[in-house]
C-alpha cells in the first residue's frame, strides 16, 4: 500500500477488532510497503502493549544478492534424509 497513514488506519482498526475478539492475544504489526526499516520508521505505534511489530532487513544489498545463502542448507538437509534413509 503505498498511503502509510492509509495503512495506520486499516491496522488501528483491524488490531481493534482482535482485541475486541481475542483480548490476550499478541497482534503482529507490519508496514505499509515492504515491512523494512523504512516501513518501520512511519508507522503509528498502535495503542496496545501487546504488540510485536514485523520488518524485513535486506541491506546491503550486495550481500543479499552474492552470498548463496539457502544452497548449503538445502544440500546439507538433503544429504542429511538421504543417510537416513529419507
Amino acid at each position: 500500500m503505498s498511503d502509510p497513514y492509509r495503512w495506520a488506519g486499516i491496522q488501528a482498526r483491524v488490531a481493534a477488532a482482535i482485541r475486541e475478539a481475542a483480548p490476550r492475544h499478541t497482534i503482529i504489526a507490519t508496514g505499509p510497503n515492504y515491512s523494512d526499516i523504512a516501513d518501520l520508521l512511519t508507522l503509528h505505534p498502535l495503542a496496545d502493549g501487546n504488540v510485536i511489530y514485523n520488518f524485513h532487513f535486506y541491506d546491503p544489498h550486495e550481500l543479499r544478492t552474492r552470498a548463496p545463502v539457502g544452497h548449503g542448507v538445502v544440500e546439507l538437509h538433503a544429504r542429511n534424509s538421504l543417510s537416513a534413509g529419507g
